[in-house]
């Protein structure tokens, strides 16, 4: 597995290949805009060609984003359910334009409306925003809070088998599938964990993973990430992950507690790379 984390584009989007390479990176996320609003500055030219042609010296892959908090592709609202299928399909464009390898998506949340009519809505969002010449949607396993979609993978199952899997595939969360019942405490555990994945959407379909440890328990339904060996996930269920020959290739991304002056997203690199080669990671004197 190829590991990084989630990365700044403030000042450019071409800036998050420079922090990227400054950490070691050999993947990473962004934003291809800010997260917290609709409204997206176009990409400028500049930015565009710099940040593809020193990510392809640089050997970044892949290289993925992550679509806005605000998008609910599940909502019983007509006019947010709208603007979010818009915003999808305008971030999709983003990623085409950028050479990214997946945009990264939360299902949606029904709101109450129930989830087969949340999970069609879904649906008819992502036939109305994905074509061939974009980059697949990689749907984010959930945590279950609320009414959210995706914490149950035969959500995710059913998704996926209405659409061809260059058009649809999975990303999975460790906190989250973690925080939605599916334990992680041993290696066993992951070992069971890619199995249900394999039964439900597909071995295929797992395109990327979101290394995070959990603030929480399993079955807590409370989405808090946690650094690695920080929070309640076992590290050997990290390294059965990191270890698995069906993962190879794929990115493993860092969404976790930065610390002060960013500091922890080397600590937490090094960790998962020392639980990769299959040797305890060093915990102590680390300013968390």
């Amino acid at each position: 597995m190829r590991l990084g984390a989630h990365v700044s584009i403030a000042g450019g989007i071409d800036r998050a290949i420079e922090r990227a390479e400054s950490e070691g990176f050999e993947t990473l996320q962004i934003f291809t805009k800010s997260n917290q609003q609709w409204a997206a500055r176009p990409l400028r030219d500049s930015e565009v060609s710099a940040f593809i042609s020193h990510r392809r010296q640089l050997g970044i892959a892949p290289a993925v984003a992550h679509a806005s908090y605000l998008i609910n592709l599940a909502s019983p609202d007509p006019a947010l359910w709208r603007k979010s299928q818009r915003s999808l399909r305008q971030e999709l464009q983003r990623c085409a334009r950028l050479e990214l390898d997946g945009l990264i998506v939360h299902p949606g949340a029904h709101c109450g409306s129930g989830r087969q009519a949340g999970l069609e809505r879904i649906a008819r969002a992502i036939e109305l925003s994905v074509e061939d010449d974009m980059p697949p949607l990689l749907l984010e396993t959930t945590a279950g809070q609320g009414t959210q979609l995706g914490s149950d993978l035969a959500d995710l199952g059913w998704l996926c088998d209405r659409f061809e899997s260059h058009h649809v595939a999975v990303c999975v969360d460790t906190c989250h599938v973690h925080a939605a019942g599916m334990a992680l405490d041993s290696a066993r555990a992951a070992t069971r964990l890619l199995g249900r994945l394999d039964r439900t959407v597909g071995r295929d379909r797992v395109r990327c993973l979101h290394l995070n440890d959990s603030v929480h328990p399993a079955g807590s339904r409370r989405d808090r990430h946690a650094g690695i060996t920080e929070g309640t996930i076992a590290p050997a269920a990290f390294g059965a992950l990191l270890r698995a020959r069906r993962l190879q290739g794929l990115a493993g991304i860092l969404e976790t507690p930065k610390g002060k002056d960013g500091c922890m997203d080397a600590v937490n690199i090094r960790r998962l790379r020392a639980l990769q080669h299959g040797r305890p990671p060093e915990v102590r004197g680390i300013d968390r």
